[in-house]
């Protein structure tokens, strides 16, 4: 008998599915029609359907409390001609079993155009544009993405009466701007603070050659919990440093000693976040001073910001940066993390308006000002484009107050800034 966890498996299911009930046999249970419309002992007959024998595998496991991944079920079911090529290693039994059957026995058949057009058009209002539409941006990258606010029922995809279209690509087009307006904002931080990294890091290990190389000059966590992170660091460092691809760093490769200003330049926005994260807190409180200093002289105010804010700020900040640089959907995108809340206010730090507030401490203030005016725009311009849901729908998903668009923002009011000028 072969082994069901040979790598190289990929024996017929019948075969298959007797190592199963040889290692494990089939609860009595299974065998007659009380528990399940199959019967399970049709199971040896060659006729016997691949749908019954997930469905067999699925129940015994959940009831077995076995855990099996992915790749375990392909070689269980046939999986040769089957296999969906994902890694689910990390899903439980179930979420395996249902993606398998989404990606293998669910998958919608090819659709043209117009066969698309039809489909929606049974759903919804259209235009004369609406294939152009779908030729330019794509059926799944609007509808599958953009059609929750419209939707009064899910599973049958039964949309709100009156629901256009141009609604939802409306959507599709405002969270598109959207991205694009934090991306830049977040481009223009990451500069901000990699200066001041470069800047501190550097005076303090100014006798040193190439002192980000060395271990010794990080914050290696209480009981070493930090060693890995460093390890990382320092190994992104030699692999830029020794590289030679950029071409500032292979002129200062010649003279054997790359300043660290140069080099932090080419770290990620993640990258450069993990670093600010394993600073020694020396360095770490000279880039709060500074950037306090900074927001005094921006807006007048003291902003007592700390390392712990920035540190959590930026792995954020990495989630969403990394979401609009993927197309993915950006509005309602909630962090995997959370933004450090000392006032305990009750706000989600998760979600785009704590970004957004956040960006407020680390930006000039022109260019503040010029991207809170620029998503009141697209706000504004989303608003005139729905009929059949409010506004507010899509500012609750962002975390943004309600009607907050519309409100007047004063230059020197406490409002926008009280969770953060105490922080």
């Amino acid at each position: 008998m072969r082994n069901i966890k040979d790598k190289n498996f990929k024996g017929d299911y019948l075969n298959t599915l007797e190592s199963l009930i040889l290692r494990k046999s089939i609860p009595d249970d299974y065998k007659s029609n009380e528990t399940s419309d199959t019967d399970y002992t049709d199971v040896y007959k060659e006729s016997v359907n691949i749908t019954h024998i997930i469905t067999f595998i699925v129940k015994f496991s959940v009831d077995k409390n076995q855990q099996w991944g992915y790749n375990h079920i392909t070689k269980i079911v046939l999986c040769g001609r089957f296999y969906a090529g994902i890694d689910c290693n990390k899903l439980s039994f179930m979420g395996a079993y249902l993606h398998f059957k989404r990606r293998i026995f669910l998958d919608k058949p090819f659709r043209t155009f117009d066969e698309q057009v039809e489909i929606l058009e049974k759903r919804m209002h259209i235009d004369s544009d609406t294939k152009y539409c779908l030729m330019r941006y794509n059926y799944y990258s609007i509808i599958n993405f953009y059609k929750e606010p419209f939707l009064i029922d899910r599973q049958k995809e039964t949309y709100i009466t009156g629901t256009h279209f141009n609604e939802i690509k409306s959507l599709f087009l405002f969270d598109r701007k959207l991205r694009i307006l934090f991306f830049n904002s977040l481009t223009k931080l990451e500069l901000s603070l990699k200066t001041l990294i470069a800047y501190h890091f550097s005076e303090e290990y100014k006798t040193e050659k190439e002192p980000y190389l060395n271990p010794k000059n990080y914050f290696l966590g209480i009981g070493n919990t930090k060693i890995h992170s460093v390890s990382y660091i320092i190994k992104k460092f030699k692999k830029l440093r020794n590289s030679g691809e950029k071409d500032t760093i292979k002129h200062y490769l010649i003279k054997d000693n790359i300043p660290f200003w140069i080099i932090i330049h080419f770290l990620s926005y993640g990258d450069f976040s993990i670093m600010f994260s394993i600073l020694n807190r020396k360095v770490q409180n000279s880039i709060v001073k500074s950037s306090n200093d900074l927001y005094k002289i921006e807006y007048n105010q003291v902003c007592f910001l700390n390392e712990r804010f920035i540190e959590t700020f930026l792995k954020v900040s990495t989630n969403f940066r990394n979401a609009a640089g993927h197309n993915e959907k950006f509005y309602s995108f909630t962090a995997k993390d959370s933004i450090v809340n000392l006032l305990n206010d009750g706000t989600n730090r998760q979600k785009l308006y704590s970004i957004y507030g956040g960006l407020k401490i680390f930006l000039p203030k022109k260019d503040y000002d010029l991207l809170t005016e620029e998503i009141k725009e697209v706000i504004s311009d989303l608003e005139n484009q729905l009929k059949v849901i409010d506004i507010n729908i899509i500012l609750k998903s962002m975390d943004f107050p309600k009607n907050w668009h519309k409100k007047e923002r004063l230059q020197d009011s406490n409002e926008e800034i009280s969770e953060y000028n105490k922080i």
